[in-house]
């Protein structure tokens, strides 16, 4: 059995069961785990199992993450933190996958490190380091400069036909 936690902006939960986040509007965040674990004092809550979160048309699947919440905002937003291996964030403008990432909800920022592959219409790029506006579609990769010339960003592109 699989528990899904749906968070409105305002971020009152609730828990039903499901199999997978239902879609999520840009002002609603969906979450689904095989397990959670709630710090409401700390304000964190950490999703293992299948996790999968949702938000408009990105889409963030890993093993384990924690979901931290800035309660200094009226209407406090959720910060996907603490990504653990495996993780592919997917959106409208491509998808990308490495070993961990930070989702800033607020910004529609992705920073992800460690063998990370980002794959757009315009082609494929790989590297150490990303940091993806999902939205845009603006990214910036940056190689491992301590692998000297295997620390590279390595791409390709495929030419529009003419």
């Amino acid at each position: 059995m699989r528990l899904q936690i749906v968070a409105l902006a305002f971020l009152v939960p609730w828990i039903t069961h499901a199999g997978t986040p239902a879609p999520a509007s840009d002002d609603q965040i969906s979450f689904a785990a095989d397990t959670t674990d709630g710090h409401d004092a700390e304000g964190f809550v950490i999703l293992r199992g299948n996790v999968q979160i949702r938000r408009a048309d990105v889409t963030l699947t890993a093993p384990e993450v924690r979901v931290t919440f800035d309660r200094r905002l009226t209407a406090p937003v959720p910060k996907v933190d603490h990504v653990s291996a495996s993780v592919r964030v997917s959106g409208r403008t491509g998808s990308a996958v490495g070993d961990f990432a930070i989702y800033d909800v607020q910004r529609s920022l992705v920073a992800m490190i460690g063998h990370v592959t980002l794959v757009q219409a315009s082609g494929t790029v790989s590297g150490a380091r990303l940091v993806w506006d999902v939205d845009s579609g603006r990214a910036t990769l940056n190689g491992d400069p301590r692998q000297g010339e295997s620390g590279r960003v390595v791409g390709h592109y495929v030419a529009p036909q003419q």
